[in-house]
C-alpha cells in the first residue's frame, strides 16, 4: 500500500528567468497531471479498503466499553476490525503495535475519555499507532468525552499508515 500525500500550501518556486507563456502553461499543465493522478491513486487505495474487509473481521459491537484494544488483539498482524455504528466509549489510550486495518460503519462514533495534554506533561492519545507498518484507520468518528481531551490520534514510526474519512473533533490535537 502507498501513502501519497499531497501538499496544498507550499512555497512557490519562481520560474526560471526569460520562462514564456507556453513555458509556464506547461508547468501549470504538469502540475495539475500530478494533482490527478494523485487523487486518482486514493480513489483506488479507498475502494480497496473498503472492498478487502474479510469475513472474519472481529467486530466490535455498539455500546462497547474499552473494547478497542481487546479487539485489536483479537485480530491479530493483519486482521481488521469493524467498529459498529452507534457509540463506544474509550476510557484511555488504545496502542497499536501491529498492522492492522480498523474500519468504522458509517455513524461510528468512539468517544474517549483520554485528559487534555499539559505541555510539560505527556500526551494521551485516543490511538497511539506505535512502531506499525501499514496500519488503516478508516470512516471513524473519534470525539473526545470531555472539555479538551488529549490527542486524537498519534503516530509515531509507522511507516505506510493510512488514516483517511475520519472526523476526529474535541481534542487539542487532532492527528
Amino acid at each position: 500500500m502507498t501513502l501519497i500525500l499531497v501538499f496544498s500550501a507550499c512555497q512557490k518556486d519562481p520560474l526560471p528567468a526569460g520562462a514564456d507563456e507556453a513555458q509556464r502553461r506547461e508547468i501549470i499543465r504538469v502540475s495539475e497531471q500530478q494533482i490527478a493522478n494523485a487523487q486518482q491513486e486514493f480513489t483506488k487505495m479507498e475502494a480497496r479498503i473498503l472492498r478487502q474487509t474479510p469475513v472474519n473481521a472481529v467486530t466490535l459491537p455498539a455500546g462497547s466499553t474499552d473494547g478497542l484494544a481487546a479487539a485489536v488483539a483479537e485480530a491479530g498482524r493483519g486482521g481488521t476490525i469493524l467498529v459498529k455504528a452507534g457509540e463506544h466509549l474509550e476510557t484511555g489510550t488504545v496502542t497499536i503495535t501491529e498492522k492492522v486495518t480498523i474500519i468504522g460503519e458509517k455513524g461510528a462514533v468512539i468517544f474517549s475519555g483520554t485528559e487534555g495534554v499539559n505541555v510539560a506533561g505527556r500526551l494521551q492519545p485516543a490511538l497511539y499507532i506505535k512502531g506499525a507498518t501499514g496500519v488503516v484507520i478508516y470512516g471513524l468518528d473519534l470525539r473526545a468525552d470531555s472539555y479538551l481531551g488529549g490527542i486524537g490520534i498519534l503516530v509515531h514510526n509507522a511507516p505506510k499508515t493510512v488514516i483517511s474519512q475520519n472526523s476526529i473533533t474535541g481534542f487539542s490535537g487532532g492527528i
